[in-house]
């Protein structure tokens, strides 16, 4: 995808089904693109299982950006799913037309 957009803003967002510590993952963030909740200072974003008596246990669910920032992270409640949802705020920077 990076490639398709070339300098564009990506973000990716979603059950990655991968903790921060999984090589896969750590080689997205170590090639341009920010983990939200890192970039933030937002702590730890436990999204997985949000069903259960106990809460999440784990990060399975990312926000993904390059060429874009996110401001604010926040872990919310869905009603009917067995992971917590993140709610970010992202800036999108526009590009000049004279680029």
């Amino acid at each position: 995808m990076a490639d398709a957009v070339r300098d564009g803003a990506v973000i990716a967002a979603g059950d990655f089904n991968s903790t921060p510590d999984m090589r896969q993952f750590r080689d997205l963030v170590t090639d341009g693109y920010r983990d939200a909740v890192r970039h933030t200072g937002a702590g730890f974003a436990l999204t997985f299982p949000s069903d259960t008596a106990f809460a999440p246990i784990v990060s399975i669910d990312h926000v993904l950006t390059r060429h874009a920032s996110v401001t604010v992270i926040r872990s919310v409640d869905i009603d009917g799913s067995d992971h917590r949802a993140l709610l970010a705020t992202v800036d999108v920077p526009i590009a000049s037309s004279g680029s």
